[in-house]
């Protein structure tokens, strides 16, 4: 297949923490998709960690142990510092979160679709000249 993607934290998060839509999250991993993301998407995964364990949902070691997982994802981080005016722009123009818009803005650039398991943020797309940039993970 070699379909290009981005890739969103909400994503990212299925691929360490079972949740609904997770078997379609791991179909990405074994599909034969070239994925990548803005750099920052480490910072948002291991802040999801962070979270868990604060609510006593995983030991600080389960989360070291994701960590480690995630570290071995085909996942090329791309610098996000080169997107922010884009983001922002995007977001001021669709009405989105700057965090949101750093995703698209890289799917933009690298000329693919952002895959989210934001439901939300794709369908505010709707309609839009970037609806079909967007593919709601449920979808695949």
């Amino acid at each position: 297949m070699n379909e290009r993607l981005v890739v969103d934290a909400s994503v990212a998060y299925k691929w360490l923490i079972p949740e609904p839509l997770t078997p379609e999250a791991m179909r990405l991993l074994n599909g034969g998709y070239v994925m990548c993301a803005p750099d920052f998407i480490l910072a948002g995964i291991y802040n999801f960690l962070g979270r868990k364990v604060a609510r006593g949902e995983l030991t600080s070691d389960e989360a070291r142990a994701l960590k480690i997982i995630l570290d071995g994802h085909p996942l090329t981080l791309k610098p996000y510092a080169a997107l922010v005016d884009d983001a922002f722009d995007l977001a001021l123009t669709y009405k989105r979160a700057v965090y949101d818009c750093l995703y698209l803005a890289l799917a933009l650039s690298e000329k693919c679709r952002l895959i989210t398991a934001d439901e939300k943020f794709v369908n505010g797309l709707k309609g839009s000249p970037l609806e079909s940039t967007t593919l709601w993970l449920g979808d695949i």
